[in-house]
């Protein structure tokens, strides 16, 4: 701060001039005139206003002047510095050579939690470095830390060399750099260690970074794909496929500032692998963006999905199969049924045939005749002709002769007439069974077991008698009502009782047993399981084909597809199920052991 001491040197000069030289001992800085005063002083009291007084006169104006337009200058200057000090967010602290705090601004006394009189005169214990910038932290409590960035440099407080200390609050700042860091930190972990493939590549479609888990899938190292081209590592139908979705999502449909840089799309992908071999990826891709929404990059994350394809593709040619197993398995019932229907025809057609013959050349119709043909030639003498005439005693006898034959030719005819109708009937009953249980159905349905079972023999009842089979049904020891899946259940069935037929005709041409053959189903309850066996006196099984005959495709007959047991088998393993073969061996027969969960088969 500057002032300007005027002594009053007319009333007392030698006090004023004393207190001037006390003042310029204590205050070195201090501005006198001395010299000048003196020289006013003596010509004022000579009463001579010479020139030269009169120059020292304005002389000493003009330093007057010149003092107060300093002394206007260092005002503005003090408030433009309290001012700039006092709105700075920064905290400015002026520290001396003692390491003593001389000032504070508001921003100061804000992060250090305490009043400018309790700072000003602390030393102050940050170290002091003017030659680079620190991070120091700043305690306003043991709970509340600022981590603040610190700047020194060199200055002038109060004619004394001082230093102006900034210390601005980077907590925030720190924070996001640290949680940045351990956010690039824990993807760099992720993506090293991530089974995936995860990259990025720039807007012309080269790498500028892949995991290092492309190693194990393709086989290259991280060097090899880097700076790379994208379409280098795909087939060219593949990098069509890419090229074509990433021009999709670059389309202004798409690509609407802000509103879809989070949108990401999936792509099955084949890859190249290092040794030539193909690879299939599963890929979803996105966009990075800059701050205006512009693409700069896109980022991709592909997992290796070769196996779960191949997976998948066998389980469409498993499920193929079993399709035309149980097509197959249709097929064959129906071939059955279109055989028990021709023989049912058969029976039909040989009845007419029989009627037919009977009313073309009927002995009776001609008898009739013959008799009609004699009354009439005696009509006139009818009586007289059957009481006299040898011929015409023998009418009575012969109209009661044939009345009794035309009774056993109509009761003939009756039963013709009647097993017709049967047949025909059995023919409507085969085809609507068959229309019933010819639609396929994973729904359980309540049914009767009995009747379920007697269904199967009735599609093949033809067969059965035809060969003189003796069929048996034990279901005494089994539930009434089972939930099952009923054409299945239907066709499984079925497929047992055919089997068992062909397998009495495979015996029949070898040997003939002493017994009547014989079919016996036998039902009941063991464990959680409904147990159906199906046991015949056929040709029976070798052991060494006890296990084969599930297999798919394998039969012992000219014309069997191999797929009737083995859908069996497959049916009974969704389930839960079971289907086991027994035998003794040629010549002994066998027997199909069904095991369905009662939780599937339901009481």
């Amino acid at each position: 701060v500057y002032g300007v001491i005027m002594p009053d040197l007319e009333n007392n000069k030698s006090s004023s001039m004393e207190l001037l030289g006390s003042l310029e001992q204590s205050l070195p800085n201090l501005l006198t005139y001395r010299a000048l005063v003196d020289d006013i002083f003596r010509c004022s009291k000579c009463g001579i206003e010479n020139e030269s007084a009169l120059q020292l006169s304005h002389d000493l104006e003009r330093a007057s002047e010149e003092i107060k337009r300093s002394i206007k200058s260092i005002k503005l200057l003090e408030s433009k510095f309290n001012t700039i000090t006092r709105i700075n967010v920064d905290a400015i602290i002026i520290v001396d050579r003692d390491r003593i705090v001389r000032f504070v601004n508001p921003a100061a006394i804000d992060m250090f939690g305490r009043k400018r009189e309790e700072l000003l005169g602390e030393l102050f214990t940050f170290p002091i470095f003017t030659d680079k910038v620190t991070e120091v932290s700043v305690y306003r409590s043991k709970e509340d830390m600022t981590v603040a960035e610190m700047r020194v440099i060199e200055t002038i407080w109060l004619d004394k060399k001082a230093y102006f200390v900034v210390l601005r609050d980077i907590t925030e700042r720190k924070r996001l750099l640290d949680s940045l860091r351990e956010s690039k930190r824990r993807y760099r972990l992720l993506a090293e260690n991530l089974a995936d493939v995860v990259w990025t590549i720039d807007m012309n479609l080269n790498f500028t970074y892949i995991s290092p888990s492309v190693e194990n899938v393709l086989n290259y190292k991280v060097d090899d794909v880097v700076n790379r081209a994208f379409s280098k590592f795909l087939t060219p139908e593949s990098f069509k496929k890419a090229l074509r979705i990433l021009v999709e999502e670059l389309s202004s449909k798409n690509n609407i500032k802000y509103r879809d840089q989070f949108r990401s799309r999936n792509m099955e992908l084949e890859m190249t692998h290092k040794d030539g071999s193909k690879i299939w990826v599963e890929t979803r891709v996105s966009f990075l963006r800059n701050k205006n929404g512009k693409p700069v990059e896109i980022l991709g994350v592909a997992q290796d999905i070769t196996e779960k394809k191949q997976t998948l593709e066998a389980m469409k040619q498993i499920l193929k199969r079993e399709a035309q197993a149980y097509d197959q398995g249709r097929l064959e019932i129906v071939d059955t049924i279109l055989h028990n229907i021709g023989n049912a025809i058969n029976s039909v057609n040989i009845g007419i045939g029989t009627i037919q013959e009977n009313l073309d050349n009927n002995k009776l119709t001609r008898h009739l005749q013959f008799l009609a043909k004699m009354v009439k030639e005696h009509q006139d003498s009818f009586s007289s002709f059957v009481d006299n005439d040898p011929q015409g005693k023998k009418v009575a006898p012969f109209i009661i002769a044939l009345a009794d034959d035309f009774t056993r030719q109509n009761q003939e005819l009756m039963r013709i007439v009647d097993r017709v109708r049967k047949r025909t009937e059995h023919i409507s009953d085969i085809i609507l069974t068959e229309k019933a249980l010819s639609k396929r159905s994973s729904q359980l349905k309540e049914s009767r077991l009995r009747e379920a079972l007697d269904n199967a023999v009735f599609l093949l009842q033809d067969s059965i008698e035809k060969r003189g089979i003796a069929v048996e049904i034990d279901c005494e020891k089994a539930p009434e009502f089972i939930n099952i899946q009923e054409t299945q259940f239907h066709q499984m069935m079925v497929n047992l009782i055919k089997n068992s037929i062909e397998a009495i005709d495979e015996r029949e041409k070898t040997e003939k047993p002493s017994d009547p053959y014989f079919l016996n189903i036998l039902c009941y309850t063991e464990s959680d399981f409904l147990v159906i066996e199906v046991y015949d006196n056929g040709i029976g099984i070798t052991k060494d084909r006890i296990d084969l005959i599930f297999r798919s495709g394998y039969t012992t007959k000219d014309s069997g597809s191999g797929l009737g047991l083995h859908s069996i088998s497959k049916f009974m393993k969704s389930i839960g199920g079971k289907i086991s073969a027994f035998s003794d061996g040629i010549g002994k027969g066998a027997k199909m052991r069904v095991e369905l969960p009662l939780s599937s088969a339901g009481t």
